[in-house]
């Protein structure tokens, strides 16, 4: 075996000996080209191939390569004929792999001859003494050559990509007997291709020693993980005969290269190794020293392979998963055996069966865990994995605002920005659209002070105003384009409540001029950001029972919206001094076939009964929302403006809103001054803007400033 002296002699531009083995073979009329022939590149590749994939039977009649495709050896065929000429050769079927499998054969002598005088093992490659040929030393170029082909055959396992990082590092790797002797062999070899790897640029770190389960030793090659060295080490060995293969390696290259543009700054590191075996004995992928999965070198069927899972992917960093509670009850109970154990084994499992068929010894997975959900995720979580985390981890509930303050703000103009630049298609924003973003930012936090960081439907609007400026061949976006975007980048519930509105109004289920007795227009918010108007009628009529009268409401109301209106028969015996025991009190909700929540329509219910009960009729032009405590105070609700806009749309003129909503209101331009707001802090202040004039209005509004 040559030594690093030896690449230094090349370094400096000498020919070593090797160069006299290629005129020596020439001379023995063994290979019918020289040592600057063009064709010596090829003889390295096919060389490395057969290393790693063929074999030359101990009598020397026969020269054999397999591959699990039979195109590639049509390839290598084709390079033979360019060294040799034509010549005698068979492809079959190999029915003795498993898998599928071909095997080219030949018996020709000179190349038997020829690869036997470079140094090609005779007999079973696994109990001879291997070493990197001398003539590989002639340039970079048959030193290229013969990695490609060592690394291509069918032992080595490629597996990158192009919608990851890198499953794993590169590893080149070799399995021996337990022999002294073959172990220093092997680790010598390795220690060639190491230095081969550095004329080439490609940094290969230490080599590793295991034991495996069978007894025999399991020698790495580590190559550097680094993605400069991993780009260098594709782009320069990538596969020359199986296509394939070639272009996964291509589409990870793509991929990490975006990455690094991406993300210049950050330097991920992983401990995942691939395996590149030169034996067809084995083709295994190891994870952190690991056996995860064995390719058996000759295809073995994918039931029968041993696949690593996310927790033994995720040993030694952090294992993230989105939805836990999706995860069903076994997976769970399985995930915290894993984090108690800090190992777990791997199975494999049919299609067509229920059970597994392949289970390895346990495997470690010390790993972080992050999980993540909405509210009702914890309802699906396993009681003892959520306790595991609270006794060992945090529980943190996620903010959807933040401070409106002008770091917050410099924060969403920079993610504008990113937005655009993550398009590349869109044009950048002009101050004025970048402050409407940050305005709308407000408007959807629905909490005076805060921004929304609901950020990926701020980078809907963002795209959309982007994609009409693009249309109409602008170079910015400005401020007409994002309110134009506001118009058309809806969600669903903002373009149901929409139709809603527009029904409602073809159909009159509530009016918006006029005066009747007990129907109000009240409001109320669909999903989190579209506001409806909603008409609540009431009627009162004689007990149907002698003890006492009932409140009976319609609408689907669940829990709170029921107590909420259980609460206004509190008021009304209050201020209006009426014993209500005598009346049923009848409360309709107009249309709410989807049910109605939350107690945001109290004083509509407490407007319209008292109507009722009174026979003052309601200004409908009047629409209101807000909460009632059992004092007669109002108090603030949610969703402030979306429920200002839709009693806009509806064509409504006033609304009445709690006083201490008035500061959450925040109207686009196109809605200002379109309606009058009212703010109010108790009942009386409701029923004097909401009812007609008149004198029984008059009397009922002393009553009520009688008893606050």
């Amino acid at each position: 075996p040559f030594k690093e002296s030896t690449l230094r002699w090349w370094h400096a531009g000498m020919k070593p000996s090797s160069v006299k083995l290629i005129d020596e073979l020439k001379s023995l009329n063994l290979i019918p080209l020289k040592s600057n022939d063009e064709r010596l590149p090829i003889v390295a590749r096919i060389y490395g191939y057969a290393l790693g994939d063929g074999s030359i039977d101990k009598n020397m009649n026969t020269f054999a390569i397999s591959s699990s495709k039979k195109d590639v050896l049509e390839k290598i065929i084709e390079d033979l004929r360019r060294i040799f000429g034509e010549f005698n050769y068979e492809i079959r079927r190999n029915d003795s792999a498993r898998g599928e499998s071909y095997l080219f054969r030949t018996t020709d002598r000179r190349i038997i001859r020829f690869f036997v005088a470079l140094g090609f093992p005779v007999g079973k490659k696994t109990e001879q003494r291997i070493k990197v040929p001398e003539f590989v030393l002639v340039s970079q170029n048959t030193i290229r050559e013969f990695l490609r082909g060592l690394f291509e055959a069918d032992g080595s396992v490629y597996n990158f990509g192009n919608k990851r990082y890198l499953e794993g590092t590169l590893t080149f790797s070799i399995t021996v007997e337990n022999d002294p002797e073959l172990i220093q062999n092997r680790k010598r070899f390795l220690e060639e291709i190491k230095l081969l790897l550095g004329v080439l640029g490609i940094k290969a770190n230490n080599i590793n020693e295991k034991v495996t389960d069978r007894g025999k030793i399991l020698l790495r090659l580590l190559i550097s993980h680094k993605p400069k060295n991993v780009e260098r080490f594709i782009e320069v060995l990538k596969p020359a005969y199986n296509e394939e293969k070639a272009e996964k390696l291509l589409a990870g290259l793509d991929y990490i290269k975006s990455i690094r543009n991406n993300f210049k700054d950050v330097q991920i590191d992983l401990e995942v190794c691939e395996t590149f075996n030169i034996t067809t004995e084995t083709g295994n992928l190891l994870a952190n020293g690991l056996l995860v999965k064995n390719s058996g070198g000759l295809e073995t069927p994918a039931h029968e392979r041993v696949e690593a899972g996310a927790i033994h992917r995720a040993h030694k960093g952090v294992l993230y998963i989105d939805e836990i509670n999706t995860l069903t009850i076994e997976s769970q109970q399985k995930l915290l055996t894993a984090m108690q154990e800090k190992k777990f084994p791997i199975t494999g499992q049919s299609e067509r069966s229920s059970g597994a068929m392949v289970r390895t010894e346990p495997v470690p997975c010390d790993f972080i865990l992050v999980a993540a959900g909405n509210l009702d995720a914890l309802m699906g979580m396993h009681p003892a994995l959520r306790s595991r985390i609270e006794g060992y981890g945090y529980e943190i509930f996620m903010n959807d605002t933040m401070p409106d303050t002008p770091e917050n703000r410099r924060k969403l103009v920079r993610f504008v920005a990113q937005e655009v630049v993550r398009d590349g298609k869109i044009p950048h924003f002009t101050r004025e659209a970048v402050a409407e973003i940050i305005r709308e930012a407000r408007r959807r936090a629905g909490r005076r002070g805060h921004l929304t960081l609901r950020l990926r439907e701020l980078g809907g609007l963002v795209r959309t105003a982007g994609d009409i400026a693009k249309s109409e061949g602008s170079d910015v976006v400005t401020l007409e384009h994002v309110l134009r975007a506001k118009e058309i980048a809806k969600t669903i519930e903002e373009q149901y409540a929409d139709k809603y509105i527009e029904r409602r109004r073809d159909y009159k289920l509530f009016k918006t001029e006029g005066a009747e007795v007990g129907r109000v227009n009240g409001l109320a918010v669909i999903g989190t950001s579209a506001g409806i108007v909603l008409p609540i009628i009431a009627e009162v009529t004689p007990a149907m029972s002698k003890e006492e009268g009932k409140v009976i409401a319609t609408g689907r109301l669940q829990e709170i919206a029921r107590e909420a209106v259980m609460n206004v028969s509190a008021i009304i015996k209050k201020y209006t001094g009426r014993d209500i025991s005598n009346y049923d009190i009848h409360i309709q909700f107009v249309g709410t076939y989807e049910g109605v929540e939350g107690d945001s329509a109290s004083i509509s219910v407490a407007t319209a009964v008292i109507s009722a009960l009174e026979g003052i009729p309601v200004d409908q032009s009047v629409a209101m929302t807000g909460s009632l405590s059992v004092r007669g105070d109002v108090l603030p609700v949610g969703g402030i403006t979306q429920k200002i806009e839709a009693a806009i749309q509806a064509g409504l003129k006033k609304v009445i809103i709690p006083k201490d909503n008035l500061g959450d209101v925040l109207l686009d331009a196109k809605h200002k001054g379109k309606i009058e707001i009212v703010s109010v802090s108790r009942i009386e202040e409701v029923l004097e803007h909401a009812l007609i004039d008149c004198e029984k209005k008059a009397k009922l509004l002393e009553r009520f400033r009688a008893k606050s």
